[in-house]
């Protein structure tokens, strides 16, 4: 009975099933954004992007923009409850905390105009805020103000 018994754990394992395996991984995600002075005379509705990059190297690390769960975010001046990811400007995959680790970060706000998330902004993207970001303060899912990014939580939870 009992190699039944460990069959059964580890094929819940596997599977992620159950109380096996502790919890889910935490999260990098961004749960709110409010933003101000910003109008899109081309389309009407604002575009947003948080992008990350490295501080230290301006490596672009990654970026959420509509495809991942920014489109809401339409006008200024209004505050946003989202749910929206970040995906690796290296290979479009979902980033997760790991991806940050050994990084000084930056975050930029953009109101993009030209190619999509997970490309970099480019000249023709107007930028809304740059703060240079302790990870710290994703842990603790502090709400962040810089520029013209009236608040912007980025957390790992």
């Amino acid at each position: 009975m009992g190699k039944h018994l460990i069959a059964f754990v580890l094929a819940a394992a596997a599977l992620g099933g159950g109380c096996v395996g502790g919890d889910a991984q935490p999260q990098l995600h961004i749960t709110d954004i409010e933003v101000t002075n910003e109008v899109d005379t081309l389309a009407g509705a604002l575009d947003m992007e948080v992008h990350l990059f490295d501080a230290t190297t301006h490596e672009h690390l990654g970026c959420s923009g509509r495809d991942e769960g920014m489109e809401p975010v339409d006008v200024s001046d209004v505050a946003y409850g989202i749910e929206a990811h970040f995906v690796s400007a290296t290979d479009g995959f979902r980033m997760t905390p790991d991806d940050l680790i050994g990084h000084a970060i930056e975050v930029q706000v953009i109101e993009d105009d030209a190619e999509p998330c997970p490309v970099a902004p480019g000249v023709d993207d107007d930028v809304v805020g740059i703060s240079p970001v302790d990870i710290g303060a994703f842990d603790l899912g502090q709400t962040l103000a810089f520029d013209d990014v009236v608040a912007l939580r980025i957390a790992i939870e």
